[in-house]
């Protein structure tokens, strides 16, 4: 059986590492189309490229059997704009930030992101 990591985050949520499954064991799959009509609903602003980039990712991953689609789609989502849409990567690559130091500093800006996405931007 699939062992499941039970860490907790800085701010006292479930780690997302812990959501994905290891082994061979059991896990959970959700089908892309359900993906899809998620997020259509979920993120109608968020452009369509990367709604079916998202969709394709959370469809293909094997996830824990707890896991639920609105997790899964918001890790996905997450390092999708914590990646694209930050410095991010730079902040790692040419600074020399750990990781933990680097989402810190670009969290209000992926965030921004998401929200974005979610309710779309103002004129």
């Amino acid at each position: 059986m699939a062992r499941r990591r039970r860490t907790r985050a800085d701010d006292g949520d479930l780690d997302p590492r812990a959501l994905h499954e290891s082994g061979n064991g059991p896990g959970r799959h959700f089908a892309r189309e359900t993906v899809q009509a998620f997020l259509d609903l979920d993120y109608p602003h968020c452009p369509p490229a990367i709604r079916r980039s998202v969709a394709d990712a959370v469809s293909r991953r094997t996830w824990a059997p707890h896991a639920r689609l609105a997790q899964a789609t918001g890790i996905v989502l997450g390092n999708f704009a914590r990646h694209q849409f930050t410095d991010y990567d730079d902040l790692l690559d040419y600074h020399g930030l750990a990781k933990d130091e680097a989402r810190l500093v670009v969290e209000d800006e992926m965030r921004d992101v998401l929200a974005s996405w979610r309710r779309g931007r103002p004129d």
